[in-house]
């Protein structure tokens, strides 16, 4: 996961940009936590609270499903789909289905709000943005 951290001078807030599928994890970050003032305290409790093994960090907009070593990030206005649709991506992946083209714009669609990885890799990243703002 690449990854860059943006502080704007002008509006005095932090970003962080990130490509691909992980743009999911950027909207997280940068529309839930960063109108909050994305201060050290507030990613130390995000930190704090994915530890856990299990539960849901709801938010206003974006939320997290923690499944032991398992985050999904997930826009709400998918929450009520969420565990059908990450059932298929996993029996996707599993199993190497031809798809319409219709099909694949729609996986594309859920790829800009819901995204699965590991506890490890978003722990790390909150690490090393902490380590940015302290700077």
């Amino acid at each position: 996961m690449d990854f860059q951290f943006v502080y704007d001078r002008r509006l005095k807030r932090h970003f962080l940009e990130l490509g691909g599928e992980y743009t999911v994890v950027a909207n997280l970050f940068n529309d839930e936590l960063a109108p909050a003032g994305m201060s050290i305290s507030v990613l130390q409790t995000l930190r704090e609270q994915l530890l856990k093994n299990s539960g849901v960090l709801l938010g206003q907009e974006w939320s997290v499903n923690i499944e032991a070593e398992e985050l999904t990030i997930y826009h709400n206005n998918y929450a009520e789909h969420l565990e059908n649709l990450v059932t298929e991506r996993d029996e996707d992946e599993d199993m190497s289905q031809e798809k319409t083209e219709d099909e694949s714009e729609y996986d594309v669609f859920l790829g800009d709000h819901i995204l699965r990885c590991g506890k490890d890799d978003l722990i790390y990243l909150i690490d090393k943005w902490i380590d940015f703002i302290q700077e």
